[in-house]
This record gives structure tokens, sequence and C-alpha cells, in this order.
């Protein structure tokens, strides 16, 4: 096995589960994955999808939003730093120092901040 291997079973394996995720109304994706001489090894992740047409980011953020002092209608709402402006995407209780991620508005990549940019939500 080798990087070329996993590369194209990634590839086989988002095309094989769609199906799957069809059926259970699911999102189904692998971590990265680690290969040998002659094994591949990964992590399986299958996550419900949300209903009432909320994205499953939606959803998680309504689920957090409480825990930032947020309010579940602030998922998308704008912020800006010094590098640009960015709309709020989705919280990580679990990540202390950047538990915010952003996504620019003119690139739509996302991005890790501190909770000090919540002020400029919740001010609003």
């Amino acid at each position: 096995m080798n990087r070329e291997t996993a590369k194209q079973f990634r590839t086989d394996f988002n095309q094989a589960v769609k199906t799957l995720e069809e059926k259970y109304n699911a999102k189904i994706a692998i971590g990265n994955i680690s290969y040998g001489s002659s094994e591949l090894s990964t992590k399986l992740t299958v996550k419900e999808k949300p209903s009432g047409g909320k994205s499953i980011e939606q959803a998680e953020f309504e689920k957090t939003s409480f825990m930032f002092g947020l309010k579940p209608e602030d998922y998308n709402k704008q912020f800006s730093t010094h590098s640009g402006k960015y709309k709020i995407v989705a919280l990580k209780p679990q990540s202390p120092k950047y538990p915010v991620i952003g996504k620019c508005i003119i690139t739509d990549k996302t991005y890790k901040f501190t909770r000090s940019v919540l002020s400029q939500i919740t001010a609003k």
C-alpha cells in the first residue's frame, strides 16, 4: 500500500457510501488514512443529517451557541478582524484557544478565531 492507493481508496469509498448516506439520512466520512505495506487504517464517522433543510454545520452551531452567549440565529452573522470580514459558521467547545470558526466572505476559506470576535456578534 502507498499514498496513491490511500488517495484512490478515499475517492472510491466516498462514491461507494452515497447509497448508505441516502438510506440512513447521514453523512459518512473517513479520517486520515494510515497505511503500511499490506493494510490501510482509518476512522469512520457517521453523522445523522438534521431535518428541516438545515446543514449539519448549522444544526451543530445551534446546539452549542448557548455555551458562548450566542443565539441559534447568530449562525452566519458577520464579524471583522484586521485581516478581513468573516461569517461565523461553527463553534468548537472542546477547543479552548480557538473555539470560533469563521468563513471568509471573499475567499470562502475557513479560519479559527479566539473568543474575542464574539463581542462583535453579541453587541449587534
